[in-house]
Order: C-alpha cells, then structure tokens, then sequence
C-alpha cells in the first residue's frame, strides 16, 4: 500500500499499467524498463482485483477501472500520515 501512496502523492493520475510496472521492479529489484512478464502480471493483478478497489472504497485513493486510472482520493492525506507515523508516536497514543 505504501508503494501506491508514493506514486501518487503528487496529484498526478498516473495508469494501472505504469503503477504495476514501478511496483514489480521495486519489488523484484530490477530496472523499470525489465519489470515484465509473470512479476508484471501478478503485481497488476493484485492491484486490480484487490489493493485499487479496497484503497477506493475507504478513499483513499480514486481507481476507475474502465480507464485503468489512479489518483488521490479524499483520506489520501489521513492514510499517508498515518502510514508514516513512528511507532512510539502510535504507542503514545495508546499510553493514556
């Protein structure tokens, strides 16, 4: 989920496609330009059938399926804060 938040943090709208392929090089430790076949395919698969439509329906990102589109939703700002929170900050809260 934190890969998906970092390719779209700034505004743009950016392709299933595109966002898959920077994925599975990441995840597999290659160059964008190699991020193909089966790591591709199974990283746009997840994306598509799981993260996209769960990250949509709690906002915090906007999938349109039809035109393969991502971007920011309205939670995107609360879900990356809280992605990025220290675990002490997260423990202080629950000291009280």
């Amino acid at each position: 989920m934190i890969q998906i938040l970092e390719h779209v943090k700034n505004g743009n709208t950016v392709s299933t496609r595109w966002l898959a392929r920077q994925i599975a090089a990441i995840e597999n430790g290659i160059a964008v330009e190699h991020a193909s076949g089966e790591p591709y395919k199974n990283v746009y698969n997840a994306l598509s059938q799981s993260h996209l439509p769960t990250l949509t329906n709690a906002e915090v990102i906007v999938y349109d399926p039809q035109r393969q589109t991502v971007e920011k939703g309205s939670f995107f700002d609360l879900a990356a804060l809280l992605l990025n929170l220290s675990k002490p900050a997260i423990e202080a809260f629950y000291r009280k």
